[in-house]
């Protein structure tokens, strides 16, 4: 392994070490998830360069004897100052970051995975739509990831489903059924109006698919029936889902 690595990187979360170090969790699309020492990141050459949702150039060092990462250096592309302005915004952007970590970055797929997280993290600059961007996030990263399959088709009968028919969506199995094939049709719709917006964005870049409108009722509904998701495959170690900011 290479001691010394430049890669684009964003801090997912940080604690302090001592009164001066942090240690931070980075995702970066050449590395995945990294977990590094910043020496001086409260008092010199990092201060004010390594906070929670910055993003940039870090320059990394690896330390083969005791088998740890350090930040030689960062340096901050977007700041997203607007995340720490709101708390509902702060909750939602640590949503976002809690998810990737007890998921370990979903199995591998980085370069996908760090721009779903930068187009999330700034999506949120439209505090009017962030429901919008919580959808697209966790549709994005559970497809990604593996834990949910495309809408509009049934993953047991393979059956393609148009129209008003609603689909059910299996949280063990992380798959969507038809009516005649689900055996839990009370809980875990996905309305037609829900589906029909999953199958209209899927393809989108994160942009293009936040100017897709999506009524008030379905919004609720579908994001309500993806955090549900997600909780389960984290098997409810989520903290800030118990925030009731989501």
């Amino acid at each position: 392994m290479t001691r010394n690595l430049t890669v684009e990187a964003v801090v997912l979360a940080h604690r302090k070490t001592s009164g001066m170090h942090r240690r931070a969790v980075l995702l970066s699309p050449e590395a995945g998830m990294i977990e590094a020492d910043a020496f001086g990141a409260k008092r010199g050459s990092l201060t004010g360069k390594i906070g929670q949702f910055i993003s940039g150039t870090c320059v990394l060092y690896y330390n083969p004897v005791k088998k740890t990462w350090k930040i030689e250096d960062f340096s901050p592309r977007e700041y997203r100052s607007y995340i720490s302005s709101s708390l509902p915004l702060i909750y939602t952007a640590s949503f976002f970051s809690e998810c990737i970590m007890k998921t370990y970055a979903g199995g591998g797929e980085y370069p996908r995975l760090f721009d779903i997280m930068l187009n999330a993290l700034d999506g949120l600059s439209q505090t009017e739509r962030r429901d919008l961007v919580i959808i697209q996030f966790l549709w994005r990263y559970l497809m990604l990831s593996g834990f949910l399959g495309e809408p509009g088709v049934c993953a047991s009968c393979g059956r393609g489903v148009k129209g008003s028919e609603a689909m059910i969506l299996d949280p063990m199995d992380g798959v969507l059924n038809c009516s005649g094939c689900s055996t839990d049709k009370a809980q875990h719709v996905l309305s037609p109006g829900a589906r029909s917006y999953l199958e209209h964005t899927l393809g989108r870049n994160f942009s293009e698919a936040m100017k897709v409108g999506l009524a008030r009722s379905a919004a609720v509904q579908l994001k309500g029936l993806l955090v549900s998701l997600v909780d389960q495959v984290t098997e409810g170690s989520l903290k800030t889902l118990g925030s009731n900011m989501i």
